[in-house]
């Protein structure tokens, strides 16, 4: 029965590198996610149906999350169903957002599976670790394709990584970074990764955070003081419990170190001249003129703002919001701006929470509530846990949730396919890490 579990793990871990790879690298690797998601379906029919009973039954935690997977699905579910009856259509954009929500039945499924096969937490590590080859892929693809390699440190300053082998440079920036954050509570487990697995870990931290740079995405950036501030306390405090002064010295030193080597290197460069970007950007709409890529975002969130409050209930819907975002937008310019005859034309307006209030009412601001309300308790209380190497995963997924909740500001993750599969399978791994055993089940 060992050997049949050992078998069925490296599948379930198999397709689920595959599928990350289908979201990370989705324009420069052609297996498609759905291919991935009948796999794993496939396999939870043949562990739950041919494989004999299972005596290892989900625990409250898991039911928990399983119902929290569905109350977020009706109360997303609801008003589109409602606005598809009221308006007698069923157009792309409502087809594309059920669809998501669709999705939310796999990711149920990929965590029972998870569950039941008895995923270690060192399976896990291993797995994340893996997953920044899909990373180093989209570099290495975009600098190959584009002949970047001639003139490389041009190439990368002038060239917005994750353009052409991922779905958008924000996406990979998101991914990269999601990755990079994570990985930083993988140094923990160094000892019981070993030399092997722990020399990857540091490459995979290089190798992610140089994508997260290279995709000069500031929304992807948003993680990183309150990443560095969490992981600082937990490395200092862990250290000096310990006693172990003379580590937390060193790795002090080379934490400075190395930040100081960023800070002369190009690619702070690239932080900085984006992050002045977004300054400027504040400074020209304070000015009055709103036209900025900033100043934009500061009108469509007026305009998601003032549409919540005329449809407080269940929003306009997807369909109606192209509509509603140009009848809004141009309001404002003309009224606020004195812009005759301008409007915004966008497939969203850059907040996830106004985006979902918009569109569900509050249905979907509620349901939003509700998720990261569960996300912070679970992992709160995991970081109060007296074990160090729980203590570890409760920070992750704080770190990981408090990224993921800023980057819903200036982003709509939940609506855009990639990000929405990418956001949720990061969730359920996070959360099967916090129950499953540390080494495999027969060590």
């Amino acid at each position: 029965m060992s050997e049949t579990n050992d078998t069925l793990k490296f599948i379930f871990l198999g397709c689920s590198f595959l599928f990350l790879g289908s979201l990370i690298a989705s324009e420069s690797f052609f297996v498609p996610h759905e291919l991935s998601i009948a796999c794993l379906v496939g396999l939870f029919l043949y562990q739950r149906f041919f494989l004999g009973r299972d005596e290892r039954c989900l625990t409250p935690f898991s039911r928990a999350w399983l119902l929290v997977l569905l109350v977020f699905f009706i109360l997303n579910i609801l008003p589109s169903m409602i606005h598809a009856v009221m308006d007698m259509a069923y157009g792309d954009r409502l087809k594309q957002h059920v669809e998501n929500l669709l999705h939310l039945a796999f990711f149920a499924i990929w965590f029972v599976l998870a569950f039941k096969l008895n995923v270690s937490a060192i399976q896990l590590w291993k797995f994340l670790i893996l997953s920044v080859v899909w990373v180093f892929w989209v570099l290495f693809y975009e600098t190959y394709n584009l002949n970047g390699f001639v003139n490389l440190s041009f190439f990368i300053v002038h060239h917005r990584y994750g353009d052409i082998g991922s779905s958008y440079v924000i996406d990979f920036g998101i991914y990269s970074n999601t990755l990079f954050l994570i990985l930083l509570g993988g140094l923990f487990w160094l000892k019981k990764l070993g030399w092997f697995w722990g020399g990857a870990l540091l490459v995979a931290l290089g190798t992610a955070l140089i994508g997260a740079i290279l995709s000069q995405s500031r929304t992807a950036w948003i993680g990183w003081p309150e990443a560095f501030i969490a992981w600082t306390v937990f490395y200092s405090y862990y250290l000096w419990k310990s006693q172990k002064k003379i580590l937390l010295l060193g790795g002090g030193v080379i934490v400075v170190t190395f930040v100081a080597l960023l800070v002369q290197s190009s690619l702070f460069g690239l932080v900085e001249k984006r992050t002045l970007k977004a300054m400027d950007d504040v400074e020209a709409y304070m000015a009055g003129d709103p036209l900025t890529s900033l100043g934009q975002r500061f009108v469509m969130y007026e305009a998601g703002w003032d549409s919540f409050k005329k449809h407080p209930f269940i929003g306009v819907g997807p369909d109606e919001f192209p509509n509603e975002l140009k009848k809004q937008t141009e309001s404002i310019f003309s009224e606020q701006f004195g812009i005759q005859n301008t409007y915004l034309s966008f497939g969203q307006i850059h907040n996830q929470f106004l985006m979902s209030a918009m569109d569900g009412g509050i249905f979907g601001v509620f349901s939003l509530i509700l998720l990261f309300l569960y996300l912070f308790v679970i992992f709160i209380k995991q970081a109060k846990s007296l074990n160090y190497y729980s203590k570890s995963s409760g920070v992750v997924g704080l770190v990981f949730v408090i990224a993921s909740f800023l980057s819903f500001m200036p982003e709509v993750p939940l609506y855009q396919r990639e990000q929405f599969l990418f956001f949720f399978f990061m969730t359920s791994l996070l959360l099967v890490m916090v129950e499953a055993p540390i080494l495999d089940d027969r060590k």
